[in-house]
């Protein structure tokens, strides 16, 4: 903590902002949409971002789904470009099991660590500590307000190799999860071939955590009721204020 700069709390007690650290805001939102061309092959979409992410930093991706042509969606995500030049994503879909060719629409919104000037005349900016210059505040961003974090997930049931974990979230149609953690579906699980996120069951919305899991991964944890900790946000964002 530095002897001196600006620090604002809020009705919590909780710091909102510092200058000992930036704060994610919001950058832009749309649709991403999500097809297969066989109907039992994975499903693939990209989205370019409007203006690139130039933070070192990858983005924070916050996802729903607005559209569905089957009753079940699992994803990862992978970012295109290289720290300081961020310009999209790409969204891998599980394949399933369906005569249908896959057909999603999920809605996004694309989050970065403020580091841009004010865009206003009047207004506030508050500048890294350390003397660099750099912005991490500024009073025209509109900062991401968390609505609740997973904490423990469940095993729920493992079938053909691929296990489910259950969030225990009840998920409205307008969250957004926040799954950044699932850059080309490796990032925590170690020796699992690749987990994703579920972010539809029997044409619920649910959160959930699939994981392939080769022979090792099932003898090491066979997970038959325990639980581990992963976090992941859940965020509103209402268009009237993050348009």
């Amino acid at each position: 903590m530095a002897e001196f700069g600006l620090e604002a709390t809020n009705n919590s007690n909780v710091v909102t902002v510092s200058n000992n650290s930036r704060l994610l805001v919001f950058s832009e939102r749309g649709t991403v949409r999500v097809r297969s061309s066989n109907s039992d092959t994975p499903g693939y979409g990209s989205i370019t971002l409007a203006k690139p992410i130039t933070t070192t930093a990858t983005p924070e991706i916050f996802v729903k789904v607005s559209s569905f042509n089957r009753t079940s969606i699992a994803v990862y995500f992978t970012f295109i470009g290289s720290p300081g030049n961020w310009t999209g994503f790409k969204v891998t879909a599980a394949a399933g099991s369906t005569n249908n060719l896959m057909d999603h629409t999920l809605e996004y919104v694309a989050c970065k660590y403020s580091d841009s000037p004010s865009s206003e005349d009047y207004g506030m900016e508050l500048y890294d500590e350390t003397g660099s210059g750099e912005v991490i505040f500024n009073s025209t961003d509109s900062p991401v307000i968390f609505d609740r974090f997973t904490k423990t997930w469940t095993h729920q049931s493992t079938s053909n190799g691929v296990g489910r974990y259950a969030s225990g979230k009840s998920i409205a149609t307008d969250d957004f999860i926040g799954v950044s953690g699932f850059d080309r579906g490796v990032v925590f699980f170690g020796i699992a071939d690749f987990a994703g996120v579920e972010l539809l069951n029997s044409s619920a919305r649910v959160l959930n955590i699939t994981i392939n899991q080769n022979p090792v991964y099932q003898l090491q944890d066979p997970s038959m009721g325990q639980a581990f900790n992963f976090c992941m946000p859940i965020c509103k964002f209402p268009a009237s204020v993050y348009g």
